[in-house]
């Protein structure tokens, strides 16, 4: 697979359009949770490193020089790009295993039809609290029971659709997002480990390990820093052997923020990568 910088990143679906996740004018949605199917899930938020720890992971080696050892990753002071009283909110479908979804937000149809690796663009929605569902497209029968979701103002954030081992039930994963734009000449990378079933992971750039031990359904709080530029990016298990994905090459612009899921399976040999472009 070659991921691309073109924009949007070669591999990444077409933006559905969403006007709102408010419930103004959308078709009301009665969930149907057929019983010991789907439990109930907790959503995960980062949390901040505590105060007097080094930020890791730092940046990776630039693509013209991979023995420069990495520096750490100075996080960026310009503000998101969501506005007072209000968040930015997208959604990303990452479960291998689940079919097209409609999302139900405070009993009304938000979404309809989010299919495997697409994502939303990023809408504004009031900082408040919703009740959040994922059903299968054009049904009531949820694959994720009805959550409360919390997004406070000011701020942008991802909503993950991840997937679990077992059937097509998913378990939402809230990710804090940092869009402001980074240093001159740089680019900003995270990357979510969202494959069931596969163990914790390090990712390599340029043979060098810029992220390590990520476990499933888990994204560094920090992002990577990199110079802009083409870097081979490997994905190999943290107990070690062989990589399971790569060499990949995965081109970044200066100046953009991106994201990388691993999805799919390891033991099916379907695992994957998705980039999506930020900001």
């Amino acid at each position: 697979m070659r991921l691309t910088n073109t924009l949007p990143i070669a591999g990444l679906v077409a933006a559905l359009a969403l006007a709102s996740l408010t419930t103004a004018g959308c078709r009301k949605r009665t969930v149907r949770v057929e019983p010991n199917e789907i439990p109930r899930t907790e959503t995960t938020t980062p949390t901040p490193p505590p105060a007097g720890t080094t930020p890791t992971p730092g940046d990776a080696p630039p693509p013209t020089s991979p023995t420069t050892p990495p520096t750490p990753d100075p996080q960026p002071t310009s503000p998101n790009i969501g506005d007072g009283g209000r968040a930015r909110v997208r959604v990303i479908h990452a479960s291998p295993t689940t079919p097209p979804v409609d999302i139900v937000v405070n009993d009304s149809a938000a979404i309809s039809g989010l299919s495997y690796k697409s994502a939303t663009p990023y809408v504004r929605v009031p900082a408040s609290t919703v009740r959040a569902a994922v059903v299968r497209a054009g049904s009531d029968t949820a694959v994720l029971a009805p959550t409360d979701l919390t997004f406070p103002e000011g701020r942008d954030y991802t909503v993950v659709a991840l997937g679990k081992t077992e059937g097509d039930a998913v378990a939402p994963l809230i990710l804090a997002d940092e869009n402001a734009a980074p240093p001159a000449g740089k680019a900003r990378l995270r990357v979510l480990h969202a494959a069931p079933g596969a163990p914790a992971v390090d990712v390599l750039v340029n043979d060098r390990v810029a992220i390590s031990n990520l476990a499933f359904g888990k994204a560094p709080v920090l992002y990577t820093q990199l110079d802009a530029g083409t870097y081979q990016i490997k994905i190999v298990p943290t107990s070690g052997g062989a990589p399971v994905l790569g060499p990949l090459p995965l081109a970044l612009r200066a100046g953009k923020v991106y994201t990388v899921i691993a999805t799919g399976s390891v033991a099916n040999k379907t695992l994957t990568v998705q980039a999506y472009t930020d900001n």
